[in-house]
């Protein structure tokens, strides 16, 4: 028999190699009729990492996944608040190269935690979620007039309610600060 003769057809080595990309998150491979159907399911994209003029797509794991096309690219500069997808903007580029690790997962169950629960908690809008590079242990939430600091290390929702108590106890100082930092367990910084 030659040897790319069907009875050779290693699929488990196939799948194997296709999944060893960090492209996919599943693989099927079929021989029919003497055809081979290869079935991928790609993984999902739902985190983009921007810097200036530099995105790249990570999946819920923090993996680096893809590049965006165009039209992904200009939802996010025409109307990011409305893009299927989460957007952490980056003080730092983020890695770039497709299947490295560009965010921990700590990290994204974090953020997810401050996204969900802030807009919510607080009635305020946000304009924008920034990171300083992909090690970082703190995120800032950028809303109009002001930039929050949270910690990845400490419970969110501790620092939301000391957040709430500073908008409601002390209305003019949370007027007149730019920056409100939350990162620390024993006080709030105002700047």
């Amino acid at each position: 028999f030659p040897a790319n003769h069907r009875w050779f057809l290693n699929s488990a080595a196939i799948k194997k190699a296709l999944l060893a990309s960090s492209l996919y998150d599943d693989a099927q491979i079929e021989l029919a009729h003497g055809r081979l159907l290869i079935t991928l399911r790609e993984r999902p994209t739902g985190i983009l990492l921007n810097h200036l003029d530099s995105s790249i797509f990570a999946d819920r794991q923090g993996i680096v996944v893809r590049k965006p096309t165009l039209e992904e690219k200009i939802l996010v500069e025409s109307a990011p608040q409305s893009a299927p997808f989460l957007i952490i903007d980056f003080i730092e580029k983020p890695p770039q190269i497709i299947g490295t690790q560009a965010l921990s997962s700590e990290f994204i169950i974090k953020f997810e935690e401050v996204r969900e629960v802030f807009e919510i908690s607080t009635n305020l809008s946000v304009l924008a979620y920034r990171t300083p590079h992909a090690l970082a242990d703190w995120m800032i939430v950028e809303i109009t007039g002001h930039q929050i600091y949270f910690s990845m290390k400490r419970q969110i929702s501790a620092q939301l309610i000391k957040l709430n108590q500073i908008i409601r106890e002390k209305t003019e100082t949370f007027k007149k600060s730019k920056i409100i930092d939350l990162r620390y367990e024993d006080r709030v910084i105002l700047k």
